[in-house]
């Protein structure tokens, strides 16, 4: 059954997406429910939770992005809805006071990929798949063009977002997507470690540091939602991601 489930692991919260039959794939109840618990650790005591590892059930996926099942009966008039309350989850990790690493284990697509992009730091492993196939699914892809844009610069990001196709793990490393490349066994306890020492830092000047980092890029990341909001209006006012979804579901036997 899909949830958010919370561990404390020696002051450490690990978040796992648990949704492994959809490759932890996100529904709008699951993005509700991690939003509460990621806005609680943030402002959680110290000897609770010093720093957030997140991270996806099982070995196959860590988030595979929107769940098509529901974004299928989508419009145009939902954007904004649906825009915004991602906006919220990654708000809740980029403007969170507290160390946050993703634990990439395994495949990270579309939203999911974006997520682990708004975390501190990234570990993962050279067999993982990462990247941005929003338009093959028929949807218009903004946030994540911006989101890479930051990481890898505007030749590197058309040509993941254009092609929409996944580098394997050690690709995303070698282009400074993935900042740590570890064995698959490895991935969470390095995550675990290398959140432990971004905690270890003075925790005022850790916290400062991060929000002008946010508050530095803030006008171009508002803009990229504007953005978001305007063109998957328009994308949802043509058939392509009614017709594409449909496809993929009759495929999956759905």
């Amino acid at each position: 059954m899909k949830s958010i489930d919370i561990e404390g692991v020696d002051g450490i919260a690990v978040v796992t997406i648990n949704n492994p039959r959809k490759l932890n794939a996100w529904d709008r109840e699951m993005r509700k429910v991690l939003l509460e618990e990621l806005l609680r650790l943030a402002e959680a005591d110290r000897d609770e939770c010093r720093a957030i590892v997140i991270t996806g059930a099982g070995d196959r996926a860590f988030c595979a992005g929107q769940d098509l099942d529901e974004a299928h009966g989508w419009n145009g008039e939902f954007a904004d809805t649906w825009v915004t309350e991602i906006k919220h989850v990654y708000d809740a990790v980029r403007l969170n006071p507290k160390p946050v690493v993703a634990a990439v284990n395994g495949v990270a697509a579309g939203s999911g990929f974006q997520f682990a992009l708004c975390c501190d730091l990234r570990v993962s492993h050279p067999q993982a798949r990462l990247g941005q196939p929003e338009v093959r699914s028929g949807l218009a892809s903004v946030t994540g063009t911006w989101l890479i844009e930051q990481s890898v610069g505007h030749s590197r990001m058309k040509d993941l977002v254009l092609s929409a196709r996944l580098l394997s793990g050690q690709e995303a490393f070698e282009w400074g997507l993935v900042n740590r490349l570890v064995p698959a066994e490895d991935v969470l306890s390095a995550a675990c470690r290398a959140a432990n020492e971004m905690a270890a830092l003075p925790p005022e000047s850790f916290s400062l540091t991060k929000q002008a980092i946010a508050d530095l890029a803030r006008a171009g990341y508002e803009h990229a939602f504007d953005t978001a909001v305007e063109y998957q209006r328009k994308v949802y006012e043509t058939d392509a991601p009614s017709r594409v979804m449909a496809d993929f579901m009759a495929r999956s036997g759905r």
